[in-house]
């Protein structure tokens, strides 16, 4: 029995508002369900089927997007498909900030460090890989620079250091400021102990004799781990604590606008609300591309190709199954091929590919040397090594209708 997944009305109620937004106004909406839930490179997919009066389609967020099921019929080649468009187009719009932004003090500190790593990648003597060391140093000391332009409090009674390139002085400080409080003891040992090994370890690494590339990688990896903790440690103090749930302490609140247009603050945990603002508009510090969206030249390509009920896995798992149904039988020499089934009622030899691509699409191109009848290839010898399971086999299994020898699906779709 397959079971249901969750799907939370304010979630519903923002895809079928998508959904109205795509359409005519004969448009009507009749099902709408989440199937799955997936997590890639640290995004969460969510996958929806969407039933209307146009047809069936495929909703996936985040970068909300909808595909017809009559073009892609499985629901796992919509999810590569729109994972793989989505990484394009991102990598095609190159983010710019805003001038004055609360986020562009980190910019420089990024290029230098990535100017090191470019700079190990090329390293051949030593030399390099020294100087990659003495690169990094200057990366934490425009770390502490850029701190110094955040204009933080800085603590009283508290003697600061005297020379700009005292790094572990200033690191210190600051990781008192970034880190306050008994509560917040454990970040600020962290901070500290971590700024001093990794300084240490690149005034080594600028005056060894041996150093390796390795050792480059280790000091530009410390390096990283070190920005990366400083930057978390700024963002906490930016947002502040974040908003939990008075009934169940859940961090899964948000703002929902309901059926009536109001807002309310929602626990996706347990059902808590209480009315609150609307949302503020967005003040986005990334600049958007200049000139407005580019005209497309040509006409506009329907894809085509992606009627495939098969996935992968279940592509794989029935050859396995078949293969396993004939070692057991003993029906099929191991050395012969596996994709080659036997008709009795013509005495025909057909590739299982040819015959699914077949039916679900329309006659692939000739050329591949199954499909033709025993007696008429022209080297006898191959057409015996050929000759597989007999059809009886896949049709217990399902894998073929006894009508006609018409492949069908082996198991659910999508």
């Amino acid at each position: 029995m397959l079971s249901v997944m969750e799907t939370p009305k304010h979630e519903r109620r923002a895809i079928e508002e998508y959904l109205r937004s795509q359409s005519g106004p004969d448009f009507v909406i009749e099902h709408v369900e989440k199937l799955t839930s997936e997590y890639v490179l640290g995004h969460q997919y969510d996958v929806w089927d969407a039933h209307m009066n146009e047809g069936r389609w495929w909703v996936i967020t985040p970068f909300t997007n909808l595909y017809s099921q009559d073009h892609i019929r499985s629901m796992d080649i919509a999810l590569s498909f729109h994972i793989g468009l989505m990484s394009r187009v991102m990598a095609r719009d190159s983010v710019r900030f805003k001038e004055g932004g609360t986020n562009t003090w980190v910019l420089e500190v990024l290029r230098r460090l990535e100017t090191a790593s470019d700079n190990l990648e090329r390293a051949k003597e030593v030399e390099d890989v020294q100087a990659v060391g003495m690169r990094l140093r200057e990366t934490l000391l425009t770390l502490i620079d850029k701190l110094h332009d955040l204009r933080l409090e800085m603590p009283e009674h508290v003697d600061l250091p005297q020379q700009d390139g005292n790094f572990k002085g200033w690191a210190e400080i600051y990781s008192g400021i970034l880190a306050p409080g008994p509560s917040s003891g454990r970040l600020r040992k962290l901070l500290k102990s971590q700024s001093d090994c990794t300084w240490e370890y690149l005034g080594w690494l600028t005056h060894a004799r041996n150093a390796s590339i390795l050792d480059g990688r280790i000091a530009c990896s410390a390096t990283n781990e070190l920005i990366e903790t400083f930057l978390f440690a700024v963002a906490r103090i930016e947002y502040g604590s974040t908003e939990r749930c008075p009934v169940c302490s859940s961090y899964q609140i948000s703002r929902q606008r309901t059926d009536a247009g109001d807002w309310i603050r929602e626990c996706a945990t347990c059902g808590w609300s209480c009315p609150t603002d609307a949302l503020a508009p967005i003040n986005s510090e990334h600049e958007a591309p200049s000139g407005g969206p580019k005209d497309v030249e040509g006409e506009c390509i329907t894809a085509e190709g992606f009627a495939v009920y098969l996935t992968p896995g279940q592509a794989r798992n029935m050859l396995e199954e078949a293969a396993a149904a004939v070692a057991e039988e003993d029906e099929q020499p191991g050395w012969t091929s596996p994709f080659a089934f036997r008709f009795p009622e013509d005495d025909s030899i057909h590739d299982a590919h040819r015959l699914v691509f077949r039916s679900f699409n329309h006659e692939p191109a000739p050329g591949y040397v199954f499909g033709s009848p025993v007696k008429g290839y022209a080297d006898s010898r191959r057409a015996r090594l050929s000759v597989v399971t007999p059809v009886t086999v896949l049709l217990r299994r399902g894998f073929i209708r006894q009508a006609g020898a018409v492949p069908r699906c082996g198991g659910l779709r999508g």
